[in-house]
C-alpha cells in the first residue's frame, strides 16, 4: 500500500515508477502488475541517512542514459539508482540543497532539481560514466542584474569658470573690509597712533557755554 505517493515517472519498458513518500520507498510496478517492487529505499518503509535508505521521497525521474534519479527530501540531498535498485550514488547534497522536490531530465542529458527551501532550480551537468554528474549552479531565479550608472550630464558652456589665477585670488584673498592681525603689538600700536593724531580743535561758543569741535571721522 501507498502512503503519500508524490512523484511518479515511466521506464523504457513501460514500467512505471512511484515515489512512496511516506513509505520511504520507491516502488516500480511492471507492466500489469497491481504489486510494487522496492528499488529503492527500505521495503519496511524505514527511514534512513545510508546510501541505499531514503527518508520522504519526493519525485523521481528516468535517465536515457540508465538507472533513475530520486529527490530524497528528508536528507536533503538527490541520489542516482542503477536500474535494478541498490546503493544510489551521491549527485548533490548539504549545503547546495536543503529540501530538494521535483526532479527532470533534459534533452542533452543535465538534470534539473528544484528545491522547495530555498526558491531555486539547480541545474547538474552530466560527465562521462568515470565523472558522473558535475556540480550544479541555480537557474532560477536568473541573479539579479546590476542597475546601469546612469552618466553624469555633460556641463553646458555658460557654466563652466575657467580657474584663472584671476579667480583663485578672489577666492582666497580674505574681502576687503575684514582686516586681519597677525600680531596683537602690531594692533596696539595702530591704535596708539590713531589716538596721538586726533587732536581736539579750536574751542568755541555757544551762547555763554564753550565747546570743543572734535573730529568725529
Amino acid at each position: 500500500k501507498l502512503a503519500f505517493p508524490s512523484g511518479i515517472a515511466l521506464e523504457p519498458d513501460g514500467s512505471l515508477l512511484v515515489a512512496d513518500t511516506n513509505n520511504n520507498r520507491v516502488q516500480r510496478f511492471a507492466p500489469g502488475d497491481l504489486k510494487g517492487k522496492t528499488v529503492a529505499g527500505s521495503s519496511s518503509g524505514k527511514a534512513g541517512q545510508a546510501l541505499s535508505e531514503l527518508k520522504l521521497p519526493t519525485n523521481v525521474c528516468c535517465l536515457k542514459a540508465g538507472g533513475f534519479v530520486v529527490t530524497d527530501r528528508g536528507n536533503g540531498r538527490v541520489l542516482h539508482f542503477p536500474h535494478d535498485g541498490g546503493d544510489g550514488v551521491l549527485i548533490a547534497g548539504p549545503p547546495l540543497l536543503e529540501r530538494p522536490w521535483g526532479v527532470c531530465e533534459s534533452a542533452d542529458g543535465d538534470v534539473f532539481v528544484s528545491d522547495e527551501r530555498l526558491g531555486v532550480v539547480l541545474r547538474f551537468w552530466h560527465g562521462d560514466a568515470q565523472r558522473g554528474f558535475r556540480k550544479g549552479e541555480a537557474v532560477w531565479p536568473p541573479p539579479p542584474q546590476k542597475p546601469l550608472e546612469a552618466e553624469p550630464p555633460a556641463p553646458d558652456a555658460e557654466d563652466e569658470v575657467e580657474a584663472t589665477p584671476a579667480n583663485q585670488e578672489l577666492a582666497f584673498n580674505p574681502p576687503p573690509r575684514c582686516a586681519v592681525a597677525a600680531d596683537v603689538k602690531e594692533v596696539e600700536a595702530k591704535r596708539d597712533s590713531l589716538s596721538a593724531a586726533a587732536a581736539p580743535a579750536a574751542p568755541f561758543s555757544i551762547g555763554p557755554q564753550e565747546g570743543t569741535v572734535m573730529d568725529l571721522d
